[in-house]
């Protein structure tokens, strides 16, 4: 895994031509990390996924700086059984005697009702 700087902000200005087909979808551009630096990897027409989510590619922050997370289709949310809830301890937590961490899971139609 390779722990990058802060990204710059992103340029995506949407499609610059129609969609090929009806059925196509832009997939927006990202900044890319090659030979030590950015570079901007632009957005792209592509087949859509029925019943698919499309998550775009984006960095993400830890500790030690930001995680790069390549775009991918992904189950829509009513059909997803787990969501990507990092969690934060204090530092020396997990070095304390008897420490264990647990996830308890959350109801998620009940604690978002207006989905």
């Amino acid at each position: 895994m390779a722990y990058l700087p802060e990204p710059p902000a992103t340029v995506e200005a949407g499609p610059n031509i129609a969609a090929p087909a009806p059925d196509n979808m832009w997939l927006p551009g990202s900044w890319m990390w090659q030979q030590n630096r950015y570079v901007w990897r632009p957005g792209f027409w592509a087949s859509a996924q029925p019943n698919w989510d499309w998550v775009p590619s984006h960095y993400v922050w830890v500790p030690r700086g930001y995680v790069f997370v390549d775009g991918y289709w992904d189950y829509s949310i009513d059909r997803r059984s787990v969501l990507f809830a990092p969690v934060y301890f204090s530092e020396g937590a997990y070095n304390r005697q008897g420490f264990s961490y647990c996830y308890q899971g959350i109801d998620w139609q009940n604690s978002h009702p207006e989905l």
